[in-house]
């Protein structure tokens, strides 16, 4: 069985281009850890990119929202890392996941530290199109 956490940016990128769904058809388990929801479905920004449709799919149990347990490491590393790219490094560790979604190149770094492997949106993407 195939786990993934996913931030913030692939989320909204992929709902841009209609494809936020992709993510559960290559996957058969994606967590979106807390901090994440709250930075795409409270943002204050004039678009609101991925809202609505990450409200649904985790209302419909698609897309599952995960609390990290390991609040105290989050909180050490916050500062250098927005605290939603922390919860899905930290949060796959916990899930045993082996691969996290997300853009953001220091971020990527930091999850490779940690033995996971880094997929970006464009990586999706490209996934989605070798398995139609």
């Amino acid at each position: 069985m195939s786990r993934v956490t996913v931030n913030s940016t692939p989320i909204i990128g992929l709902s841009i281009v209609g494809q936020l769904t992709l993510l559960s058809e290559l996957f058969d388990e994606v967590y979106v850890p807390e901090a994440v929801y709250q930075e795409i479905v409270h943002h204050h920004a004039p678009r609101h990119y991925g809202k609505e449709e990450l409200k649904r799919l985790v209302s419909e149990g698609v897309f599952r929202l995960y609390h990290v347990k390991n609040r105290s490491l989050v909180e050490s590393l916050y500062g250098k890392f927005h605290a939603g790219e922390l919860e899905v490094i930290i949060g796959a560790k916990e899930l045993g996941a082996q691969v996290v979604v997300m853009d953001e190149h220091a971020a990527r770094s930091l999850s490779k530290q940690f033995l996971l492997r880094p997929i970006g949106t464009i990586g999706v993407l490209i996934l989605g199109n070798l398995n139609p």
